[in-house]
């Protein structure tokens, strides 16, 4: 059973991600926060195998919550969702050792499947949108 744990501070997208995953039987979700600074506690009583962290949250970003999670839970595999993908946040992502970096408008049908792989050691990453907001 892969243990999730999400944070998002939109509490529709939060409550229809805890419906997505709650009818997957193979993922459980552990822990779901409306905040960032709500991540590293829950975390660590929840222990997940993976953490979905909304990127643009209030107090603390998804960014500065996977850091933490880096720093004090290494063993959580996170994943970062946004509205836009850009290749100057997916980087940062990169460099604080995200797993993947998910778009909120991508089919949810596809969200169980990226977070096993993820879990499984793999990783989610999309085409990046250049800095001007247009593909490449």
């Amino acid at each position: 059973m892969i243990r999730l744990l999400i944070a998002d501070d939109h509490t529709g997208v939060r409550l229809a991600l805890e419906d997505l995953f709650g009818s997957t039987p193979d993922i459980s979700v552990v822990a779901a926060c409306s905040d960032g600074d709500e991540v590293l506690p829950a975390a660590r009583s929840t222990r997940p195998h993976v953490a979905l962290l909304d990127h643009v949250m209030p107090r603390m970003t998804g960014l500065q919550a996977a850091a933490q999670l880096r720093d004090e839970c290494p063993e959580v595999r996170v994943v970062l969702l946004t509205g836009t993908v850009l290749s100057s946040v997916m980087a940062e992502a990169r460099e604080l050792g995200a797993a993947g970096f998910l778009a909120k408008g991508e089919d949810s049908d596809a969200l169980p499947q990226r977070i096993r792989t993820v879990a499984d050691g793999g990783s989610a990453w999309p085409e990046p949108v250049p800095a001007g907001g247009q593909p490449g």
